[in-house]
């Protein structure tokens, strides 16, 4: 960033602007007395406006532009200070544009349902990663090897974030007259590409007028902070695929910013010549030191009132924990100057108010660690780019999506323990549970204690915030023995024992003293003695609690796998899956491979180590219309993914953009934690 006072003048020579004896140029009123030392000066007056206009269009001679601005630079901390033109007319009409008011529809806020997922994305490290590798070059100036491998470095790091997406593109803008690029980034517009929104910042640094390849200038701040604050919220964007912008969005690092924003004043100055119809610029120049109260200062000066009301209103739609104010810079302190001069809407948000800005800028000692080595100011100015980012681009609300309904269940004993796994694009609002003995629950993932041992019904509807619904069933057994007393027969008044029988009464285990017949085992305590269910001498209470059946299921296609989550005391020793079409297996965990489409009933019993049992009932759907195998795991509800990791599901490949777990890809939504990255092949 120049260094901000008021009416500071940056230099834009075109690539085209040709040597000559004497050159124009618009200044600050505020420098005249030193413009005035200069060999060839002379004050243009002959314009209208001329009295009331605080800038002022000079002449003097080329030779002396470098003192110039090493002048300005000493007594007004200015870099340079001025902008140069090819005439005397092209500097007069660069005065008065910059003075005009440009306009700026601000569109309605059509995103509200997408955009908390996607700032929830947004992660401060990545910033503070960018930040580093950028500060990392001995310096970024525009007419350095360190400059121009630093532009080189930002258009490989945008190019690896725009992989495997067709609509994005990076190229390299080249500035004829110095080394150093600019880097475009584009996600072309699907149903408006020839409207334009732009996000930028420069990605140059400096230490003054003595810069070369050899200083320090880290520019951690001024402005790899910026650079890598957009760079994130290019990174949240690429990284969802359903964001298909309406209008083309632009992302752009301006090269030689520190030298009289000449880059972006070249680019700005060809979209005015082709007439691009850019709907709004947002320049991100110095973001990562908080050197004042609050979150963000919005310029007011030769910048859009209307887009700045807008973006103050992202704020307090998207991100009201934080707070806003407002301050000045002066003129053309920063590129969006460059839009503002061509007629365009252009808005930037300051870090700080100037005057409490960072200290540091254009020195070696611009480094992460003056903002604690972490990027959390340059994360709140991330969130508010990508909320403008979607606002200014995605033109037309996104369709809702009907939810699904999804839920596992645990039996102990009389007692079901329902964890639902619905999921919706826009998230759900409300769940009705049905639990197959005329009760009932609106909790999201209640427990229910039956009655009485039996076979239930459970069943789950849930619904979003349009009223749309989806409903799941799942059968579940319970029982109110909770260990397996009936390992000894039952005991029978009709039946003759002798000495040793065992049998089971009352839920107690008994043993046989002598012989009886007729002989209550609860209240002949001379004839039964009271057992463990081990055998030995007890209370004649179950020590074994009996196992607890549960899985999960993942279809593709027609091959379903299944993955026991079953529990007991002790162990599970045996398995016995029915698949509902007369298949079964003794596999832990099988996968079945059905003949023909259509639901069924998938029972998994279950035995621990001293013969106890528990079976589950699920049902499962399978059809055709999946094609293509997959290399990776399928999906299981039950399994933690973390992120990047794939999976098959149904045909298609997926990625975890985060950490998930019972998050069924094919629900996962346009905004959702998985990622479709393909059909099976």
């Amino acid at each position: 960033m120049i260094n901000k006072n008021w009416f500071i003048l940056p230099i834009m020579l075109t690539s085209g602007l040709a040597s000559a004896e004497d050159i124009w140029l618009t200044v600050g009123k505020d420098t005249l007395h030193v413009a005035e030392q200069l060999e060839g000066y002379a004050l243009s007056t002959s314009y209208t406006g001329f009295a009331a206009s605080p800038i002022a269009v000079i002449k003097i001679d080329d030779s002396e532009q470098s003192r110039f601005s090493n002048l300005l630079h000493a007594q007004f901390n200015r870099c340079p200070g001025f902008m140069a033109h090819n005439s005397e007319q092209e500097a007069i009409e660069a005065q008065i544009n910059a003075q005009k008011q440009t306009t700026f529809i601000a569109p309605p806020l059509v995103a509200q349902d997408v955009l908390p997922n996607l700032l929830a994305s947004v992660q401060e490290a990545e910033i503070t990663s960018v930040i580093r590798s950028l500060s990392g070059f001995k310096n970024r100036f525009y007419n350095t090897s360190h400059g121009k491998q630093a532009s080189d470095w930002i258009h490989n790091r945008w190019q690896s974030l725009a992989a495997g997406r067709s609509d994005v593109s990076v190229e390299i803008y080249n500035h004829a007259s110095w080394p150093q690029n600019s880097v475009i980034l584009t996600f072309k517009g699907h149903t408006k590409p020839d409207e334009v929104v732009v996000i930028g910042g420069h990605l140059d640094s400096t230490i003054g007028n003595s810069t070369g390849e050899h200083s320090s200038a880290p520019g951690a701040d001024d402005n790899a902070s910026g650079i890598a604050t957009f760079t994130e919220v290019i990174r949240v964007l690429a990284n969802n695929p359903e964001f298909k912008p309406d209008r083309t969005l632009r992302f752009i690092g301006y090269a030689a910013e520190e030298v009289g924003l000449r880059g972006s004043g070249e680019i700005a100055r060809s979209y005015k010549s082709r007439n691009v119809d850019v709907k709004g610029v947002l320049q991100l120049d110095m973001t990562n030191y908080q050197g004042s109260p609050d979150d963000f200062y919005f310029l007011t000066d030769y910048t859009n009132a209307t887009q700045n009301s807008f973006l103050k209103s992202l704020v307090s739609k998207y991100l009201p924990q934080y707070r806003y104010n407002e301050t000045r810079c002066g003129y053309a302190c920063s590129d969006h100057a460059s839009w503002h001069q061509q007629g365009y809407p252009a808005s930037m948000p300051s870090e700080s108010k100037f005057g409490e800005h960072n200290p540091h800028i254009h020195t070696p000692q611009d480094t992460l660690d003056k903002s604690a080595n972490a990027a959390a100011h340059a994360f709140k100015f991330a969130q508010l780019a990508l909320a403008y980012a979607v606002e200014m681009t995605v033109t037309e609300p996104t369709e809702n999506q009907p939810p699904k309904a999804s839920f596992s269940a645990s039996a102990k004993g009389l007692t079901v323990t329902l964890n639902q796994g619905s999921s919706d694009d826009k998230g759900i609002e409300r769940y009705e549970w049905s639990f197959g003995d005329g009760t009932t629950s609106s909790q999201i993932s209640p427990t229910h204690t039956y009655s009485s041992s039996g076979n239930y019904t459970i069943s789950l509807t849930v619904f979003d915030a349009e009223g749309q619904s989806d409903n799941v069933i799942q059968q579940v057994t319970v029982s109110d023995v909770n260990c397996f007393v009936a390992a000894y027969p039952a005991w029978s008044a009709a039946a003759s024992y002798k000495a040793g029988d065992k049998v089971s009464y009352g839920g107690k285990n008994y043993e046989a003293i002598w012989w009886s017949t007729g002989a209550t085992p609860s209240v002949y305590t001379n004839v039964w003695k009271l057992i463990d269910d081990d055998g030995s001498n007890g209370s004649g209470e179950c020590d074994n609690e009996a196992p607890v059946a549960s899985f999960t299921l993942s279809a593709n296609g027609m091959m379903v796998s299944f993955q026991s989550t079953s529990t007991d005391d002790n162990a599970i020793v045996s398995y016995l899956w029915n698949f509902g079409d007369n298949s079964q297996s003794t596999q832990a965990n099988p996968s079945h491979q059905y003949s023909k489409e259509g639901v069924f009933s998938v029972s998994l019993t279950v035995k621990d180590d001293e013969g106890l049992t528990h079976t589950v009932t699920q049902q499962v759907e399978v059809s055709k219309t999946d094609t293509g195998t997959c290399s990776v795991s399928p999906w299981d509800a039950g399994t933690v993914y973390l992120t990047g990791t794939e999976v098959a599901h149904e045909g298609n490949r997926y990625r975890a953009r985060w950490w998930t777990q019972g998050d069924n890809p094919t629900e996962s939504g346009p905004w959702g934690v998985w990622e479709n990255i393909g059909v099976c092949q």
